[in-house]
């Protein structure tokens, strides 16, 4: 299970961290980040924060709120934006993406190994 830390008070408003725990590892969601990701994937599909919000169900305030890294998103919008961009919820939370990361170690493996195969035909 994991422990969240405990927050900290600036100017009478708890600040939590967003910082989890797990099996003496850190993981940490930024919420800015996460907001800089959905603004860059809508601006590349050459949408307006109105049309979004409009198409995932979320008033424009919200949307601009969770671009600006001041709300993070529910589970469902989440959810909803993965699939509205068709990106991995990985991406959308940590900004890698695991599959294609595996995939480009492997070939990698395959371009040195082709690479070696290549010097010895020569």
């Amino acid at each position: 299970m994991p422990e969240i830390l405990a927050g900290r008070r600036q100017r009478g408003r708890t600040i939590l961290p967003h910082r989890i725990r797990r099996k003496g590892r850190k993981m940490y969601f930024n919420l800015v980040e996460f907001g800089r990701r959905v603004r860059e994937l809508r601006i590349m599909k050459g949408m307006k924060q109105e049309d979004l919000a409009n198409e995932i169900g979320v008033s424009y305030v919200h949307l601009n709120r969770i671009e600006c890294g001041k709300n993070g998103p529910s589970i469902d919008l989440l959810l909803a934006l993965s699939c509205f961009f068709d990106v991995s919820i990985d991406y959308l939370v940590t900004g890698k993406d695991f599959k294609n990361q595996m995939a480009k170690k492997r070939l990698e493996v395959i371009m040195s190994e082709l690479g070696s195969v290549i010097r010895e035909m020569e």
